[in-house]
């Protein structure tokens, strides 16, 4: 089994550019990327991040939808 590399919520704020604050207003509201609760620390898997982003990213348009 691969081991996993965590990330806290300071790590990802700073990555994002947002507040903890927001980051802890999503984990309320069950929004963004899952998160885990070890020994008190709220940590994010950073594989699981890095695809979250990847899944937010907007996709190209067609060329061919916008031929005149």
């Amino acid at each position: 089994m691969k081991d996993r590399k965590f990330i806290d919520q300071y790590e990802l704020a700073e990555r994002w550019r947002c507040s903890h604050r927001t980051l802890g207003s999503w984990r309320s509201k069950k929004t963004g990327v899952q998160h885990y609760k070890i020994g008190g620390k709220i940590l994010y898997d950073y594989d699981e991040v890095v695809a979250y982003e990847n899944e937010q990213q907007k996709k190209p348009l067609n060329q061919e939808q916008h031929k005149e």
